[in-house]
């Protein structure tokens, strides 16, 4: 399981940089043995300002979440849980959902409250600010272990610090 919550502001970190690092978030998960056994349920967060994110929300870039999912990431998705979500996110969701497979839109659940997580999570693995047992969910430590340059040269299959 991952949780991503949405606590980007677009005016100190520019959507290229979301989209790098959402491409790397992906690889890394990818190399994750449980996760090429399990698939991934995720739990995306989307409370924040809609408004700021609004204008990065274009054809473009719909388009790359779309096709980046779908076709060129082999992420067996399992369930993607939405919460806290805004207008703006469904009028997003609405556009991005017709390109989707139905497969995978029907693993797409919204949440209009925390409490309702439970019917697809044990308690014990959802963090305390969804009513769960975690007590802290914080993605740093995995990503600076998966950030690492020895684990990030090998994204491309190349090695590093390689002799012939």
């Amino acid at each position: 399981m991952k949780v991503l919550r949405d606590n980007w502001d677009p005016e100190t970190f520019p959507v290229e940089e979301v989209k790098r690092a959402f491409v790397v978030y992906l690889l890394q998960s990818l190399r994750e043995p449980m996760t090429q056994v399990n698939g991934i349920k995720a739990i995306i967060d989307v409370k924040s300002n809609p408004i700021r994110h609004l204008r990065h929300a274009t054809p473009n870039n719909l388009y790359l979440i779309y096709h980046g999912i779908q076709e060129c990431c082999p992420m067996r998705y399992k369930e993607v849980h939405i919460v806290n979500d805004s207008i703006t996110f469904r009028a997003a969701w609405f556009i991005i959902k017709r390109f989707l497979s139905e497969k995978i839109v029907k693993r797409v659940h919204f949440h209009k409250t925390p409490e309702t997580l439970f019917n697809y999570f044990p308690r014990a693995v959802l963090p305390n600010h969804y009513g769960g047992d975690l007590e802290s969910y914080e993605m740093t430590d995995w990503l600076r272990r998966v950030m690492s340059p020895e684990k990030l040269a090998t994204i491309g299959g190349a090695e590093l610090n390689k002799t012939h």
